[in-house]
C-alpha cells in the first residue's frame, strides 16, 4: 500500500485510496496490508467501520501495534505465522500461551524418551533372562548324557561325552559317597563286573535310587 508520509497530505491522499478500494470491495472481506510504516494503522478505521476483517503486516518482523479501533494481537502475531490462522478467523495466541504449549511439547517428549528407555530397559532384561532359561534348559537336556566308566577301585572316569556341554568336576565323580548324578548312564563290562568286588552294583542302585540333582552353579562354577 505504500508509506505514509509524517504530512497530512500523505494520509489524505492514501485515505482517498483505500476508501476507493474498498468501494470496489463488499463485506465481508479477508484484508492483508503490507507496510513498512507502523504508523499505518491509523487507517484500520477505514476497514473496520466498512466491516472488514484486516491483518496489518510489518516488514519489521515482531512488531506491535494497538489503537483503539482494533487489537491487531486479536488476529496475528507475526504474518509468516498466523496469516492462515487469519483467513479463518482464528484468534492468534499470545506468546504466553506459545510458550506453555511449548513447554506441554517438552514434557510429553520428555515422557515418551523415558517411556522408550524404560521399554528398552525391559527388553533388555527379558532378553537376558531368556538367555537364562535357554542355558538352564540347555544344562537339563544335557543333563543324563554323560557316559562314565565305572572301575573296579570305585574311581569314575569320564569315557565321553555325547554333549559336551556340562563341565562335570572329576573330583564330584572320584567317590560314591558324594554325589552321583540321577539318570546317568553307567556303561561295564561283563569282565570288569566280576573283579570289581560289588563296586558296580554298588554304582548301579545309587544312580537308581538317588533324587539329587546338581544345581547350575555346582556344575558351571567348579
Amino acid at each position: 500500500m505504500g508509506e505514509p508520509k509524517e504530512n497530512q497530505v500523505a494520509d489524505i491522499l492514501i485515505k482517498k485510496l483505500i476508501e476507493e478500494w474498498l468501494k470496489m470491495r463488499h463485506p465481508p472481506q479477508n484484508t492483508m496490508l503490507i507496510t513498512g510504516d507502523n504508523g499505518f494503522y491509523k487507517m484500520l478505521d477505514l476497514f473496520t467501520k466498512s466491516g472488514h476483517k484486516t491483518l496489518l503486516v510489518y516488514q519489521k518482523k515482531k512488531t506491535v501495534v494497538e489503537n483503539d479501533s482494533i487489537n491487531i494481537r486479536e488476529y496475528v502475531d507475526v504474518f509468516w505465522n498466523d496469516w492462515r490462522g487469519f483467513l479463518f478467523l482464528r484468534p492468534a495466541k499470545s506468546s504466553s500461551e506459545r510458550k506453555a504449549e511449548r513447554k506441554k511439547k517438552m514434557i510429553k517428549a520428555c515422557r515418551e524418551a523415558r517411556k522408550v528407555k524404560q521399554r528398552n530397559k525391559t527388553l533388555r532384561e527379558k532378553k537376558i533372562e531368556k538367555e537364562q532359561r535357554k542355558k538352564e534348559k540347555r544344562f537339563l537336556e544335557d543333563y543324563g548324557k554323560v557316559e562314565v566308566e565305572v572301575a573296579g577301585d570305585g574311581n569314575c572316569q569320564f569315557r565321553g561325552q555325547v554333549v559336551g556341554r556340562p563341565r562335570f568336576s572329576l573330583l564330584r565323580m572320584t567317590n560314591f559317597s558324594m554325589k552321583i548324578w540321577h539318570k546317568t548312564w553307567f556303561h561295564k563290562d561283563s569282565e570288569e563286573a566280576d573283579s570289581d568286588g560289588g563296586v558296580w552294583e554298588q554304582a548301579r542302585k545309587y544312580a537308581a535310587t538317588s533324587q539329587v540333582i546338581p544345581t547350575y552353579e555346582e556344575l558351571y562354577l567348579d
